[in-house]
């Protein structure tokens, strides 16, 4: 993984780990979570715009987040039915 990608990761990682510490409901966690997620993939999403993988990794990610509409983390009705 490039420096600049693990320091990204850990910073998630550590925001992540404060709002579990400073939360203590557990709903208003899982929230908060997701929403740190949300902002990562977002800055993800801004540094991946345009770039071009060597074995056209880029389409097929282009593909999915159309498919999602650039929320990789909608889960498709078949698994949330098999959740509730």
């Amino acid at each position: 993984m490039k420096p600049e990608w693990q320091k990204l990761y850990e910073s998630m990682e550590q925001e992540i780990a404060c709002c579990k510490l400073e939360q203590p409901d557990l709903r208003r966690q899982v929230e908060r979570c997701f929403q740190i997620c949300e902002q990562y993939w977002g800055t993800v999403e801004k540094e991946l715009e345009g770039y071009e993988f060597a074995d056209g990794g880029a389409i097929a990610l282009n593909q999915e987040l159309k498919k999602h509409q650039h929320n990789p983390f909608v889960m498709p009705e078949e698994s949330v039915n098999k959740v509730r």
